[in-house]
């Protein structure tokens, strides 16, 4: 009897790989320190894990509540950052999260007029939309990278991406002579920033005119793109596009940080609690869009949420609800948030 060979083809199937890394920066025993931002990581971390089926040590958690853990400092972020996206391929799934203090650096000649930026614990050295652009920039084609940004002026934090949800009132302009916000607000007082830049051992008085300088002469290589560039950036998308930012306001509203019943337990980033919210409501996972209407729906009427802003004398210039806006491609628009629920 003649053995018949057969031929068989394995069929080696990828497992798509989900990885997240999310931050919280309370800023404990600094000024404008605030409540909610640890507390959003790390529900964040329990929703992808339990909702979307994030092994847990796929996740990344930095916040600065536990000095026992690697703190949520530009230099960690950063170094997460690149852990998160490097070793990716096509259909892999990244989250980044920051929950903290949000600011507008001043203009720029992108499509949103500003240099939108985050602020890390060590609050000198922020991070632009510049830089997420350039770590967007090396994903590879058919990867799905959300930024969920639960801080003030947020809308825009990847440089160039398509607005497509936003178009609140309100405008570019209506930020030039905000200085100082509520506290419960995540935004960052230049004042505040300018301070610490003086208390740092800078051989020269920091004020307005300077600061900018003055980050780049305290961090230098170490500094975001926007600052150690010198001149405005215009940075390019790729084709293929795998940057979706839902963020938790337009570039010039602020988000709240909300002290709940219970402080700090119940503490949190309100647009944070929304995402929850509306996750643990539905019984599929939404699209982009879907998500971003949804939350809006749920600050703007459900719960009434406001977020005024103060000019330099202490006047409201601007009083209603903060608007969570959602930025990426076209096609990406539609496309399920995150991934489909486990």
């Amino acid at each position: 009897m003649c053995a018949s060979v057969l031929n068989v083809q394995v069929i080696v199937r990828k497992m798509v790989k989900k990885k997240a890394l999310l931050v919280g920066c309370n800023y404990p025993g600094q000024d404008n320190e605030l409540v909610g931002c640890c507390n959003d990581a790390r529900r964040l971390c329990t929703l992808l894990k339990t909702r979307f089926g994030f092994p847990g040590e796929n996740i990344d958690v930095l916040v600065d509540d536990n000095p026992g853990t690697d703190q949520s400092t530009h230099a960690n972020i950063r170094k997460y950052l690149e852990k998160l996206v490097g070793d990716v391929q096509s259909g892999d799934i990244l989250v980044f999260s920051f929950s903290g203090h949000g600011k507008l650096l001043g203009r720029s000649n992108d499509n949103t007029g500003w240099n939108e930026a985050i602020f890390p614990n060590d609050l000198t050295n922020p991070l632009t939309d510049d830089d997420f652009r350039a770590i967007v920039n090396k994903i590879p084609a058919g990867v799905t990278f959300t930024f969920l940004s639960d801080s003030c002026c947020s809308g825009g934090l990847i440089d160039e991406l398509k607005e497509q949800v936003g178009g609140a009132e309100g405008g570019k302009n209506s930020m030039q002579q905000i200085r100082r916000v509520y506290a419960g607000q995540r935004g960052l007082p230049l004042s505040m920033l300018i301070g610490q830049l003086n208390n740092s051992g800078l051989n020269f008085t920091v004020d307005e005119s300077n600061f900018l300088t003055a980050i780049y002469e305290k961090h230098e290589g170490n500094a975001s793109i926007t600052v150690t560039s010198q001149q405005p950036i215009k940075a390019a998308c790729k084709k293929d596009d795998v940057g979706i930012l839902l963020s938790g306001c337009e570039s010039w509203e602020l988000s709240i940080d909300e002290h709940g019943d219970d402080p700090p337990n119940t503490a949190h980033g309100v647009f944070t609690k929304a995402i929850e919210t509306v996750v643990c409501r539905s019984s599929k996972s939404p699209s982009n869009k879907e998500m971003t209407n949804a939350v809006r729906q749920l600050i703007q009427s459900d719960w009434d949420q406001t977020a005024p802003l103060l000019d330099d004398d202490g006047k409201e210039v601007k009083d209603g609800p903060q608007h969570p806006c959602l930025y990426c491609s076209d096609g990406n628009a539609d496309k399920v948030f995150i991934c489909d629920f486990v």
